[in-house]
């Protein structure tokens, strides 16, 4: 399944889904929780779940295709495959290491 299709799917089925997907074997992420901060701080409800515990490795792969790095995001239905460094650019903030 390529890129455009993934992100139509969501577009089609998904228009105001955001979830932010973690790994628990990460729960120290460092991005993950200026992600979930962003999100905070810009009032966007959104669902965390956890790849490990919430869904299965192989689930977050079905769903967005091959992924390498966490935090993976879906923001309001649009997946931004670069995580963190999306969302930031998505919500005009300055990007913060």
């Amino acid at each position: 399944m390529g890129f455009i299709t993934i992100r139509r799917l969501f577009k089609d089925k998904h228009m105001s889904e955001t979830i932010l997907y973690t790994h628990i074997q990460l729960p120290d992420c460092e991005y993950c929780h200026k992600a979930k901060d962003l999100f905070e701080k810009h009032n966007i409800e959104f669902e965390i779940q956890t790849v490990g515990q919430d869904l299965k490795p192989r689930d977050l792969y079905n769903k967005i295709g091959p992924y390498r790095v966490f935090p993976q995001i879906i923001y309001e239905g649009e997946y931004l495959p670069k995580g963190y460094s999306d969302l930031v650019e998505k919500l005009g903030e300055e990007q913060v290491s």
